[in-house]
């Protein structure tokens, strides 16, 4: 499973994010190989979860991420 670390300064933007997962469903499963595993950390709060491939590009580029980065 591919891990992704996302470090951010603000816990607002770790809020935002947060979320983003719970209002597009998308959280995954740990068991599947076409999930993600999404490492995200901010000052006061950190998440490690699965998030599924295509949630991730739909809405990684708002963390920075490029799409071609998740192949």
């Amino acid at each position: 499973m591919k891990t992704i670390t996302v470090r951010l300064h603000t816990n607002k933007a770790f809020r935002y994010f947060e979320n983003l997962l719970e209002l597009y469903e998308g959280w995954g499963n740990i068991h599947s190989k076409d999930d993600i595993y999404l490492q995200l950390s901010s000052p006061n709060y950190s998440l490690k979860t699965p998030v599924k491939r295509s949630w991730l590009k739909d809405y990684g580029h708002q963390m920075g991420l490029l799409v071609s980065d998740l192949s």
